[in-house]
């Protein structure tokens, strides 16, 4: 799967605060310890940052309670213009994975930046408006 980023990263990657890649697993069909998922950012692997762990239930969800895996891209920021995604499988549930599919409903890219001079300040003369 490809994504266009607009900005070109290189030259502000000082002023990046977040740069991360979240894959949204369909709920009912959902990853499992046993799963490997492999991810990568123009052939490059990620680093995912909260795997899962047995014993333990330890992905986030998002507004709809639905499990997803958050991969860092600090060090592989994107790319201004096309991205390439891609996601395998290398090592599956055997058991789980011959009745339920794993399947991907939503990948998500987020970049934080940071202000150029600092923390936000509000001018003393500023009065917002409502």
């Amino acid at each position: 799967m490809n994504i266009d980023i607009a900005d070109d990263l290189s030259g502000k990657a000082s002023r990046v605060r977040k740069s991360r890649l979240y894959v949204v697993f369909h709920q009912e069909h959902e990853l499992t310890v046993a799963d490997k998922v492999e991810v990568r950012l123009n052939g490059e692997v990620l680093t995912c940052l909260n795997p899962l762990v047995p014993g333990s239930i330890n992905l986030p969800v998002d507004s709809h309670n639905t499990p997803r895996q958050i991969y860092e891209l600090k060090d592989n920021l994107p790319r201004c213009g096309n991205n390439e995604i891609s996601l395998r499988l290398i090592e599956p549930n055997k058991r789980f994975r011959q009745e339920v599919p794993l399947e991907v409903t939503d990948i998500e890219l987020e970049i934080d930046y940071d202000y150029p001079n600092g923390p936000w300040v509000e001018p003393q003369e500023y009065l917002p408006v409502t």
